[in-house]
């Protein structure tokens, strides 16, 4: 014991000399003697009670190989604080502290008791955790209170994975009842000892009002559960008690009556007609009032008040010059008139979204309360109404709710969502009217028959003397059927209806009347469309057949309104993106415009609908009903939309209890959809398994998980280079290379890219032809169908469009990108697997092989117009879907190698499917092309160089994702020394940097064209390139590009960058045009303009047959090439930089210090005039 005492001395006294030095107070190992006396879970957000961060996440087991309760963490974006109250003076104490961090991530952070500090900057471990115990003084305690801070002294932000707090004294046996849920399902939780260890074997009891439902005991995983129907017969206000006992220790929780109980949304169906009114509804968009003072003045003043400014709805009160905090309060006002017909009807406002947590006074009277953002808001105001006079509208309105925590929505988009984004109606009911309905149509299990079930809800003093009426007319089957009180269901089935598909989206309209005394008192008329969804094993089924998802994730953006108004774009967005050849849209991250999916069912495109939940952590129960109230909605609000086949329950969020209570919650309300997550499951309750941007191939991922696989997030465009891109736009084609035949020499080069660890735009040649013959892909949602570009007032920008690039395959102005073309191409139902087709002498026809990737089409259905030289030829060919067949196509004599065929396949009302080049023979790659430039072939030669080259290079640019590498960069970046020497006929260049060494030479041969050769040695350390080649300096702005190239996918359209015959200009006029890029542009995206010219000009030309870039005068640069060089010009101030490249692709080239590099080109340069 005398031992132990001095170590404990000397222990003491080295505490007290190292905390008042601010030394390192960890320690190698916990003092004897010492016990726990309380600890955190960190991370689990009901068992850290003395924690306080910005939110909880788990490492997934991947990054961190550890049991989840030390992969889940407490983070902070600069500290997480602790808190122990009520500890013993003059005593020491001793923390163990374990840390986890993912492998990418280098997190450094300080611990500090107070201002003491526990321990220095240290690094914490990469990809793994451990656990540091650390010595706290006694004078780090200040009246009983120990406030610890973890704070940031490194990348990232802060995490703690578990903090326990040890003393030399013991502390009574403790039980915590924890993870209660009550909500929808079974009353489950779990018991935990102090130590949040689970406690089996402990006796928990359930009571209500004093009255003991249930009791039951804990398993060895400390938890329990009772089952709901238990609570059936206890009244809807009646709180519950749980009670967790053993003989040392006891533990007692009160569950409140609105974390019991919960109601799903259903919404009023807004009828099409209601008898003796010529109009039901009235829209309340356009012109209301704003202001931003104390909301009691605001209600208190009249309208015509100086203090109120106009505001436009649907709209965003930030893009019309309001800004001010999400925690500030906004009061919106208007006035409106009802009218003279609709007196004695129920009067319904109807809000599409509100975004904002809302209290709403109809002429001074409080009707309720939101906080909604992505669904409708809907009041029954008939008893606050008065008529023939206006009647007033308040809205107090605070966008910082626990929904808009939850959605991160304004996070997201990087500014102030407040507003009424959406539609606002009011519409008229009868007395007795439908208060809820939901319509399912499906198919029999044979697929033959049409499937209708009506579910309505009908509410008002007629109620038992009404009856409702269900049709669908043009088909048989109308129902009279008289309701009792409450709800009705009807089932109806049609033998010959066709079906609804993405590829003929078949709709019916189905009536639904409400008849009292048999007389219609109000119809509802809704669209419909019958078809089946089920998962079959590995595979989704649509109407009995297996598809693949081709799609896109699309937000609600316009770029001057935000995410209000946008339902304009409806119609446009889907046809865009139907010509893309998408046949899905994942809706990030949250629930579409109801116009949206309208155009959905009329167009015909598949969609995942999503729950407004993005990045959400480690929640506890206690966000349960925030999470299931939208979510609910969601699904009451859609339903009814054929196009709709999958829920979404959140966006890249954490699996926690309550995703498992919504996924549920889904099933319940809607039975004939599949659900997913947007992010791993561990437990694979959703129907479809879901990853974001996984390795090449997708068949080995997870790949014990029988479920289908979705790719929720991949195969995004080149966007995060944002240098690098906004230079030169031409690397977006290279999203799409070497898809046209992956297994060719070319495709082989480009999927050498692909060959390195770090996430990269695009995705491998041959990736959707992968998923195509998966049995287990279901498909995947390129990121992102559009940009997201937010201009506000002042000049100001925001949004992801300049954090992570401008990602979309259309721009938010809606002008399709190069990837709109390249998605039409790749994704393209009707397939032609080999693009370069044999021929022999005197051959008379051509076999080309068809590939049916569609789900539901038989390719008899369409007609081919195939294109040989001047001819054009209507040819046909059948194969049921997921079948190949072949076109046979009639050559004439002397057809050549090299020549082009363009086949376009059609529909049967003459919409084009694709146009695919194929070529006569093998590629012409290599073999040197004899045409020039038509447009620089009259040009005289130069005898002597007017400019000499330097050696070009730039860095690979991908900060974003990839923070430990330098960003971009034109190298050589530092002084060069420079010597040339010259003489008839040759030129040499030797230039020296810290970045480069070496010589270009120019050397005519006797033909009269320039060889120019660069050898350079990489004299600086590693680094990666993306650009390599020469570059000309030539003088002025006044120059032409033109080009011709060889290209995998044929000709694009005259309005491209990647068209490949054409010419461009630096600028749309004569000079730049001074438009602001705020300005919605009346131009083609490939003429949008920045300081190095138009998107056409600075464009990289990639596998040049010829170029030029000449001056007014003719004087200029022609380049020579077998595909094998690749071209652009910028404007460069008072110069035209005119780059020749030998490489320029879509990933990195690592060139490592010492490197040999070596290219050469074949120029012309052109005297002029």
């Amino acid at each position: 014991m005398r031992i132990v005492a001095t170590v404990m001395i000397c222990w003491i006294l080295a505490l007290t000399i190292d905390g008042a030095n601010g030394m390192d107070l960890t320690i190698p190992s916990m003092p004897e003697g010492y016990h726990l006396i309380t600890a955190d879970d960190c991370g689990a957000p009901d068992r850290q009670p003395h924690v306080f961060g910005d939110g909880t996440h788990t490492f997934s087991a991947e990054n961190v190989p550890a049991p989840e309760s030390v992969r889940s963490v407490a983070w902070g974006r600069t500290r997480v604080i602790a808190r122990y109250e009520s500890l013993r003076a003059n005593t020491e104490y001793a923390l163990a502290i374990t840390y986890a961090n993912e492998p990418y991530n280098n997190r450094i952070q300080s611990l500090y008791a107070g201002e003491t500090l526990l321990h220095g900057p240290r690094a914490l471990p990469r990809g793994g955790y451990e656990r540091t115990l650390v010595r706290v003084p006694s004078n780090a305690i200040t009246n009983g209170r120990l406030e610890l801070t973890f704070r940031l002294e490194g990348q990232v932000n802060v995490v703690v994975s578990r903090i326990e707090l040890w003393g030399p004294y013991t502390v009574p046996p403790v039980l915590h009842l924890t993870d209660i849920s009550a909500l929808w399902k079974d009353v489950e939780g779990a018991v935990y000892d102090g130590a949040w260890e689970p406690v089996g074997g402990v006796e928990v009891t359930l009571s209500a009002a004093n009255r003991v439902l249930s009791s039951t005991v804990t398993d060895q995983s400390g938890k329990f559960r009772y089952a709901r129907s238990i609570l059936d017969n206890l009244p809807r206000d009646e709180a519950l008690t749980l009670v967790a006992a053993t003989r040392q220790a006891r533990a007692e929780l009160r569950l409140a009556p609105e974390d019991v109980w919960f109601e799903p949304t259903r919404y009023r169906p807004v009828p099409s007609r209601v008898t003796g009114l010529s109009s039901c509804t009235r829209r309340l968009d356009g012109s209301w009032r704003i202001r931003t003072d104390d909301p009691l003045r605001a209600r208190s003043s009249p309208l015509n008040d100086p203090g109120w400014r106009l505001f436009r709805v649907p709209g965003q009160w930030l893009q019309q010059g309001i800004d001010v905090p999400m925690e500030h309060p906004v009061s919106v006002a208007r006035e409106f008139i009802l009218p003279a017909a609709w007196k004695g009807k129920r009067i319904i406002l109807r809000f599409d979204a509100v975004h904002a947590g809302t209290r709403y006074y109809m002429n001074g009277h409080l009707i309720g309360s939101s906080e909604n953002l992505f669904t409708p808001v809907e009041w029954d105001i008939t008893d606050h109404v008065v008529r023939d006079k206006p009647n007033r509208l308040d809205m107090e309105m605070i966008v910082q709710t626990e929904s808009e925590r939850l959605s991160h929505a304004s996070g997201y988009a990087f500014h102030n969502l407040g507003g009424i984004p959406r539609a606002v109606c009011l519409y008229a009911l009868p007395s007795t009217y439908i208060r809820a309905l939901r319509i399912r149509a499906g198919l029999t299990h044979a697929y033959t028959r049409g499937t209708l079930d009506v579910d309505a809800e009908i509410s008002g003093p007629a109620t038992e003397s009404s009856e409702i009426r269900v049709s669908v007319p043009g088909e048989t089957g109308n129902v009279h059927t008289p309701l009792a009180v409450g709800a009705q269901s009807v089932s109806m089935v049609y033998p010959n209806i066709r079906p609804w598909t993405p590829e003929t989206p078949h709709r019916y309209t189905v009536l639904v009347e409400l008849l009292i005394d048999g007389k219609v008192q109000e119809r509802i008329e809704r669209k419909i469309g019958f078809r089946s969804v089920e998962r079959s094993g590995s595979q989704v089924l649509v109407n009995g057949r297996s598809i693949k998802l081709a799609g896109a994730c699309r937000h609600e953006i316009d770029p001057l309104t935000g995410r209000a108004d946008t339902a304009r774009w409806a119609e446009t967005d889907v046809r865009l993106l139907k010509e893309a050849n998408l046949n899905y849209i994942r809706t990030a991250h949250y629930p579409p415009t109801e116009e949206f999916l309208d155009e959905c069912d009329r167009q015909g495109i598949f969609v995942e609908v999503e729950a407004p939940f993005c990045w959400v952590g480690n929640e506890s129960y206690s966000s349960l009903r925030p999470i299931l109230t939208p979510t609910a909605a969601m699904v009451d609000y859609h339903h009814m939309h054929p196009s709709v086949i999958i829920w979404s329950l959140a966006n890249e969020s954490a699996f926690n209890p309550c995703f498992e209570v919504s996924n549920q919650l889904v099933k319940d309300l809607d039975p004939t959809r599949l659900t997913t997550f947007n992010n791993p499951d561990p437990k694979r309750i959703c129907d479809i398994a879901n990853v974001h941007y996984p390795k090449m191939p997708f068949d080995d991922y997870d790949k014990d998980d029988p479920r289908p696989l979705l790719l929720g997030e991949y195969f995004f465009p080149v966007c995060h280079e944002q240098t690098d891109v906004r230079r030169n736009p031409g690397l977006r084609e290279l999203w799409g290379a070497g898809h046209s035949e992956p297994e060719s020499a070319y495709a082989r080069t480009i999927a050498a890219d692909f060959d390195w660890p770090y996430m990269q735009p695009g995705e491998p040649p041959g990736t959707w032809t992968h998923i195509v013959r998966s049995k287990r892909v279901l498909g995947g949602a390129i990121w992102a169908a559009l940009d997201e570009p937010f201009y506000l007032p002042g000049g100001k920008q925001a949004g992801y469009a300049w954090v992570h690039g401008f990602w979309g395959i259309i721009d938010g102005w809606r002008r399709p990108k190069p990837e709109s073309w390249l998605s039409r191409s790749i994704f393209s139902p009707v397939w032609f697997p080999v693009r370069h087709l044999g021929i022999a002498p005197g051959q008379k026809e051509l076999t080309v092989p068809v590939e049916n990737r569609f789900a539901f089409t038989n390719l008899s259905d369409l007609t081919f117009e195939v294109w040989h030289r001047n001819r054009r030829m209507t040819l046909r060919c059948a194969a049921e879907p997921g079948q190949s067949s072949a076109l046979t196509i009639p050559l004439p004599p002397d057809a050549a190698a090299g020549e082009p065929i363009v086949v376009e396949p059609k529909t049967a009302t003459g919409m084009s499917i694709v146009s695919a080049t194929l070529w006569l023979g093998p590629p012409a790659l290599g073999k040197a092309q004899p045409q020039a430039i038509h447009r620089t072939s009259g040009l005289q030669r130069d005898d002597a160089p007017g400019w000499t080259p330097t050696f070009h290079a730039t860095r690979f640019d991908f900060a974003d994702l990839w923070p430990e590498r330098a960003p971009f960069a034109v190298l050589p970046t530092g002084p060069v020394h420079r010597n040339q020497t010259a003489k008839p006929g040759a030129c040499l260049l030797t230039e020296q940097s810290d970045d480069f060494s070496g010589d270009i030479r120019m050397i005519r041969d006797p033909d009269g064209r320039w060889k120019i050769s660069y050898d350079v040695v990489r004299t600086g350390p590693d680094v990666y390139l993306r650009e390599i080649g020469v570059r000309f300096g030539l003088p002025g702005q006044d120059w032409v590009l033109s080009w011709e190239r060889w290209s995998e996918w044929g000709d694009a359209p005259e309005d491209t960058i990647m068209r490949r015959i054409g010419s461009a200009k630096p600028w749309r006029g004569r000079h730049r045009s001074s438009r602001p890029e705020s300005v919605r542009p009346n131009n083609a995206w490939s003429l949008d303009e920045t300081e190095e010219g138009t998107a056409d000009f600075r464009s990289v030309k990639l596998n040049v047959l010829s170029a030029s870039l000449v001056g007014s005068r003719g004087r200029g640069i022609i380049v020579h090439g077998a595909a094998d060089v690749h071209v652009r010009a910028a404007i460069e101030g008072t110069e035209t930089g005119f780059y020749l490249l030998t490489r320029c692709g879509i990933g990195p080239q690592l060139v490592r210090q010492g490197e040999r590099l070596t290219g050469g080109f074949v120029i012309d340069i052109a005297r002029g005039r």
